[in-house]
Protein backbone atom coordinates (compact mmCIF):
# COMPACT_ATOMS: atom_id res chain seq x y z
CA UNK A 1 0.00 0.00 0.00
CA UNK A 2 1.54 2.67 -1.37
CA UNK A 3 -0.35 5.72 0.33
CA UNK A 4 -1.09 4.23 3.45
CA UNK A 5 -4.09 4.54 5.34
CA UNK A 6 -5.25 8.65 5.74
CA UNK A 7 -2.78 9.35 3.11
CA UNK A 8 -4.38 9.65 -0.03
CA UNK A 9 -2.97 11.54 -2.86
CA UNK A 10 0.48 12.00 -0.90
CA UNK A 11 3.68 10.76 -2.60
CA UNK A 12 7.14 10.02 -1.57
CA UNK A 13 9.69 11.40 -3.46
CA UNK A 14 13.14 9.49 -4.14
CA UNK A 15 15.00 12.49 -5.65
CA UNK A 16 18.42 12.20 -4.29
CA UNK A 17 18.74 15.82 -4.59
CA UNK A 18 16.35 15.87 -1.98
CA UNK A 19 18.94 14.82 1.08
CA UNK A 20 18.15 12.18 3.14
CA UNK A 21 15.24 12.44 5.60
CA UNK A 22 13.92 15.37 3.50
CA UNK A 23 10.40 15.02 3.25
CA UNK A 24 8.99 18.15 2.34
CA UNK A 25 7.98 17.40 -1.15
CA UNK A 26 5.83 14.64 1.01
CA UNK A 27 4.12 16.86 2.76
CA UNK A 28 0.54 18.15 1.49
CA UNK A 29 0.48 21.98 0.46
CA UNK A 30 -2.16 23.48 2.27
CA UNK A 31 -4.61 25.61 -0.01
CA UNK A 32 -4.22 29.08 -0.72
CA UNK A 33 -6.60 31.15 1.28
CA UNK A 34 -9.16 32.94 -0.30
CA UNK A 35 -9.55 36.75 0.88
CA UNK A 36 -12.49 37.61 -0.78
CA UNK A 37 -14.31 35.16 0.93
CA UNK A 38 -12.67 35.76 4.45
CA UNK A 39 -13.26 39.56 3.90
CA UNK A 40 -17.27 38.83 3.07
CA UNK A 41 -17.19 36.68 6.40
CA UNK A 42 -15.68 39.18 8.60
CA UNK A 43 -18.35 41.63 7.26
CA UNK A 44 -21.40 39.43 7.22
CA UNK A 45 -20.28 38.77 10.53
CA UNK A 46 -19.49 42.85 11.88
CA UNK A 47 -23.48 42.79 11.04
CA UNK A 48 -24.39 39.58 12.40
CA UNK A 49 -23.30 41.58 15.50
CA UNK A 50 -24.62 44.91 14.82
CA UNK A 51 -28.14 42.87 14.53
CA UNK A 52 -27.55 41.56 17.95
CA UNK A 53 -26.77 44.69 19.27
CA UNK A 54 -29.98 46.15 18.06
CA UNK A 55 -31.83 43.35 18.97
CA UNK A 56 -30.86 43.67 22.87
CA UNK A 57 -30.95 47.56 22.43
CA UNK A 58 -35.06 47.27 21.42
CA UNK A 59 -35.38 44.05 24.44
CA UNK A 60 -33.72 46.41 26.78
CA UNK A 61 -36.42 49.49 25.78
CA UNK A 62 -34.50 51.39 23.59
CA UNK A 63 -36.50 52.87 20.88
CA UNK A 64 -33.64 55.16 18.30
CA UNK A 65 -31.02 53.14 17.32
CA UNK A 66 -27.92 54.95 16.67
CA UNK A 67 -26.64 56.35 13.36
CA UNK A 68 -23.75 53.95 13.27
CA UNK A 69 -25.83 50.79 14.48
CA UNK A 70 -28.31 51.06 11.60
CA UNK A 71 -25.49 51.42 9.19
CA UNK A 72 -23.55 48.37 10.51
CA UNK A 73 -26.79 46.30 10.31
CA UNK A 74 -26.87 47.19 6.16
CA UNK A 75 -23.39 45.00 6.28
CA UNK A 76 -25.29 42.02 6.94
CA UNK A 77 -26.62 41.74 3.64
CA UNK A 78 -23.32 43.31 1.59
CA UNK A 79 -21.07 40.50 3.32
CA UNK A 80 -23.83 37.95 2.39
CA UNK A 81 -23.92 39.37 -1.20
CA UNK A 82 -20.01 39.34 -1.64
CA UNK A 83 -20.14 35.48 -0.73
CA UNK A 84 -22.44 34.24 -2.69
CA UNK A 85 -20.56 36.20 -5.75
CA UNK A 86 -17.88 34.98 -5.02
CA UNK A 87 -18.69 31.71 -4.38
CA UNK A 88 -20.62 31.24 -8.17
CA UNK A 89 -17.81 32.47 -9.55
CA UNK A 90 -15.62 29.82 -8.00
CA UNK A 91 -18.23 27.33 -9.16
CA UNK A 92 -18.42 28.95 -12.32
CA UNK A 93 -14.40 28.86 -12.82
CA UNK A 94 -14.13 25.51 -11.84
CA UNK A 95 -17.25 23.82 -13.99
CA UNK A 96 -15.23 25.45 -17.05
CA UNK A 97 -12.18 24.05 -15.56
CA UNK A 98 -10.43 27.39 -15.16
CA UNK A 99 -8.96 28.42 -12.44
CA UNK A 100 -10.80 31.22 -10.11
CA UNK A 101 -9.82 34.79 -10.40
CA UNK A 102 -8.97 36.21 -7.11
Amino acid sequence: MPNGPGRAGVTMTTDPRAGRGDYSSAMPTRPRRDTLLTLAMIVFSVGLLALAVAFGLFASGHRHLPLWLSLAIVLLPVGLAIGMVRTLRQYRARRHGATPER
